[in-house]
């Protein structure tokens, strides 16, 4: 051992052998399941009853998940997946999951009514002493300024 630091390694669960086999049958069960939904939604013919939307979601979904058990199975054979090229296909996955939310919300954003948009605008610019002037313009000289207008709207 010249050279080498003198860590002792302490390993824990695999010290007892049944929690060991519990704990290796726990993941083979759980590895197996996902297998099973993989398949199931791999096999089925749901996607092509799915509207654009939901395929989007589904593509994903799928997607996130193979890579994300890639990911894993680089873990369990002792590989570092940050140094692999699935961490950037992660983070594009991701940054597609991103962008389909941003479509979600804007379709979910309120409309803006046009129209009134414009009428609003155009009644905020107007400007009461323009019509007035217009106004003493269009009266005959004789016509009294004191009388009352009928209000237009």
């Amino acid at each position: 051992m010249t050279g080498e630091t003198s860590e002792i390694i302490n390993f824990g669960e695999l010290s007892n052998d049944e929690s060991l086999k519990k704990s290796v049958t726990s993941f083979s069960d759980s590895v197996s399941k996902i297998g099973d939904t993989l398949k199931t939604m791999c096999d089925s013919d749901i996607y092509n009853q799915l509207d654009s939307e939901h395929k989007v979601k589904y593509d994903i979904f799928l997607s996130y998940s193979l890579n994300s058990l890639f990911w894993l199975y680089l873990r369990t054979q002792g590989h570092d997946p940050n140094d692999h090229g699935i961490k950037k296909e992660l983070d594009r996955v991701k940054g597609q999951m991103a962008e389909a939310k941003k479509a979600e919300e804007r379709k979910s954003m309120p409309k803006v009514d046009q129209g009134a948009a414009k009428r609003f605008v155009r009644n905020a610019l107007w400007d009461p002493d323009d019509k007035d002037t217009k106004n003493k313009q269009q009266m005959p000289t004789g016509a009294s300024s004191s009388k009352k207008r009928k209000r237009n709207d």
